[in-house]
């Protein structure tokens, strides 16, 4: 399903009402592990020379390809509006990246990943810059709290 942005009402299945990033990134990171389920199952057939009639888990590289697309459509359309958010998306743009290292030659991914790092970049701009992140952050000196 593609992303409306004039739409209140979520899809069925998307988890993260309040943060529709974080629960696009969700459905994505699932896609994505149906996918690799799926080809497994195909590389463990083989390696038993047997040919997969069909999936054991039900999992299919289309149907799990289809779904990564679906939620890259609302990653797009709907910046990150909670640093969980913001780190998930980062992790599919991580994923993403590590993905067409891995599979040069696959065409399966649409999208712009730029697109989603400059949500993130965006969503950030509303956040104190003097905020302490990583390890300052737990630190009191340098957080002004000694």
């Amino acid at each position: 399903m593609a992303a409306d942005k004039n739409s209140s009402v979520l899809p069925e299945g998307y988890p993260g009402r309040h943060d529709l990033a974080l629960g696009a990134a969700a459905r994505w990171q699932q896609a994505r592990l149906t996918r690799q389920l799926y080809w497994a199952e195909v590389d463990a057939a083989q390696a038993n020379n047997r040919q997969p009639v069909h999936s054991v888990s039900g999992a299919t590289a289309e149907a799990a390809i289809k779904e990564m697309k679906d939620a890259m459509a609302w990653l797009e359309a709907y910046p990150p509006s909670s640093i969980v958010g913001a780190r998930s998306v980062m992790d599919v743009v991580a994923d993403i990246l590590a993905l067409r290292e891995a599979e040069p030659e696959s065409d399966w991914y649409e999208g712009d990943t730029r697109k989603l790092v400059v949500n993130v970049r965006h969503a950030l701009d509303y956040l104190d810059g003097g905020m302490p992140i990583g390890p300052a952050a737990y630190d009191e000196e340098s957080c002004g709290r000694a």
